[in-house]
């Protein structure tokens, strides 16, 4: 899975990326996505949470969260930066970041942007029209009562997501209120130097 996970940076490297998106983002078939989903909703209906963070990418748990209408308990937390989000709310500006795995530099060199909007356009029409793995995926989901697109796609605009991105340390980017860039989240540690000793740290000399 990793080998096929790895593709080249570049112009073909982007296009490759494309083309196996769904299957890296989505292994599972129709079926074993539909009772992930039915498995989330059974748990969060026996726990009764009084606040839900599910991961962004984690779809099947998204569309469970959808079906029972737990908007105002629910956070989304994602380790992608901002860009990776918020290409939709910046317009006509989208193509002027570098597709992503096009390894292309930013601010794009005009020479670039031809390739670039080609690429990005690419990634909409292949697997919203083309992908056939996300079609029949996206018919047995809404078939269940999950409307629309796969969430990983869709904007969250009705609930808070939380990003590792820091925004004077991004690219310059329109960032709706849905949207938190609150920098990394780390496990509070000691410092190494105060854990001299301590089972499970080297001894310090």
């Amino acid at each position: 899975m990793l080998e096929y996970l790895r593709t080249p940076s570049g112009f073909f490297g982007a296009i490759l990326s494309a083309t196996r998106t769904t299957t890296y983002i989505q292994p599972d078939t129709p079926a074993e996505y539909l009772g992930i989903a039915q498995d989330v909703l059974r748990i969060i209906e026996k726990v009764n949470p009084d606040y839900i963070l599910v991961d962004f990418v984690f779809n099947a748990a998204r569309d469970a969260i959808t079906k029972l209408a737990r908007k105002e308990k629910v956070s989304l937390l994602i380790a992608n930066t901002a860009k990776d989000m918020v290409m939709s709310n910046q317009g006509l500006r989208t193509f002027t970041f570098p597709c992503v795995v096009s390894g292309y530099p930013y601010p794009l060199p005009l020479y670039l942007y031809p390739a670039n909007i080609f690429l990005i356009i690419f990634y909409g029409l292949w697997l919203f029209i083309f992908d056939g793995r996300h079609r029949r995926l996206n018919k047995a989901r809404n078939a269940a009562g999950y409307p629309g697109v796969l969430p990983l796609f869709d904007t969250p605009q009705e609930r808070t997501t939380l990003c590792m991105s820091s925004t004077g340390a991004d690219l310059p980017l329109v960032i709706p209120d849905w949207l938190i860039c609150c920098g990394p989240i780390l496990q509070a540690s000691k410092p190494l130097q105060s854990s001299r000793g301590e089972r499970g740290f080297i001894q310090m000399v």
